[in-house]
């Protein structure tokens, strides 16, 4: 069969763009021709697949999506001999549609009446509209349970339409990275003392992430703890308005914007507590990568796979509304116990021997391929 699979951009640190990638491979893997159509790409070419950039010349986030959508659609229309069109954002004309973003209308039931009438929401909802209307065909491959709902409570999308996936871990590059030197390796990079506390961020969009919430957690550690305590955000985006927070807070000293890292890894090793304090997340693949390697999690009920941490019992899930006095008092009490941190890590690593947590893409390709059959 020959796919086209369509993402506005692709950066080798997103999760989209990983979930993305795997499928791609899988699909390849098992005798599937696919194009990529993108309109930009940062990072090696895969040689497993063709990518074809989609040109775009506005000057808005918007206005590119809106001509990468509609250039995309006449390049698809000229060439109509593909078997399925995958998409990875919200466009017209999807055959499958992998929802790795929150449901766009939930997010936006809270602002104002003139947000809701700007022109980046008329189109972000007509886009999610042509997906999720319940008179539409496209097949969703959702992540979880909690987004499946948002979607279904605003456009009534039927449940026949929904195929559920598990979580996409690679289990054996986990295996793999699992090194008993990780740990003293990436705290000597970073200067931390064996008996220092190092909590870890990982994600890019730190606006979303609640990077803002852990840094006022932090500022709000007794001072004798916050000496001993460092926090090192992992993530490809800009953290200049960030670290300006930190600064006004006197807690810059403690606080390191690592940028984009290939090891990841590593720092699940070196750390002693995941805080990802989400606004949303539509699953959140880093808690489970987190758990799975014994690092503890404090997270937010709004991440897709925050059930996941209660279930492991490995960590902490604030209740929504979130409340940065409950977050603040959850975090000074984690790290004054580390018999409760050794606990919680222990029981991820045993759920992640337990669960199918790994096999996201080749369930993905396999709808796909049911989609081609029953069209």
């Amino acid at each position: 069969m020959r796919f086209a699979f369509c993402l506005f951009k692709y950066f080798p640190y997103g999760g989209l763009q990983s979930d993305f990638l795997n499928i791609a491979l899988a699909a390849v893997k098992r005798g599937h021709q696919v194009d990529v159509l993108t309109r930009s790409w940062e990072g090696d070419l895969s040689s497993e697949f063709s990518v074809e950039l989609i040109q775009t010349r506005a000057w808005t986030n918007i206005g590119r999506d809106e001509q990468f959508i509609d250039n995309s659609l006449s390049f698809l229309k000229e060439r109509s001999h593909y078997d399925a069109i995958i998409g990875f954002n919200k466009m017209p004309g999807l055959d499958v549609y992998f929802a790795a973003d929150p449901c766009y209308a939930h997010k936006m039931r809270t602002k104002s009446r003139w947000s809701r009438l700007a022109r980046r929401h008329r189109y972000r909802e007509s886009w999610e509209r042509e997906i999720f209307a319940p008179e539409k065909k496209t097949r969703i491959l959702i992540l979880s349970e909690q987004e499946k709902q948002h979607f279904q409570e605003h456009y009534q999308t039927p449940d026949e339409r929904f195929f559920f996936l598990p979580p996409g871990l690679n289990q054996a590059k986990l295996h793999e990275c699992q090194s008993p030197l990780a740990r003293g390796k990436i705290r000597k990079e970073f200067g931390l003392r064996d008996d220092d506390f190092f909590i870890l961020m990982v994600g890019s969009g730190f606006r979303v992430k609640g990077v803002d919430r852990s840094l006022e957690a932090f500022a709000s550690l007794p001072q004798a703890l916050q000496k001993k305590t460092r926090m090192i955000v992992v993530g490809d985006d800009r953290p200049q308005s960030f670290f300006r927070m930190a600064r006004d807070m006197g807690i810059e000293k403690q606080i390191t914007f690592a940028g984009g890292r290939d090891n990841v890894a590593d720092f699940y090793q070196a750390a002693d507590l995941l805080l990802h304090p989400a606004y949303r997340e539509s699953a959140g693949k880093v808690l489970l990568e987190s758990i799975v390697m014994g690092l503890p999690v404090i997270t937010t009920d709004t991440c897709g796979y925050a059930f996941y941490i209660n279930q492991a019992k490995a960590g902490i899930v604030l209740a929504s509304p979130f409340s940065q006095k409950e977050l603040n008092e959850v975090l000074r009490e984690s790290l004054s116990s580390s018999q409760q941190l050794a606990k919680w890590g222990k029981g991820g690593k045993s759920f992640g021997q337990e669960q199918d947590l790994y096999s996201l893409a080749e369930k993905a390709v396999t709808y796909i391929e049911e989609a081609v059959l029953k069209s």
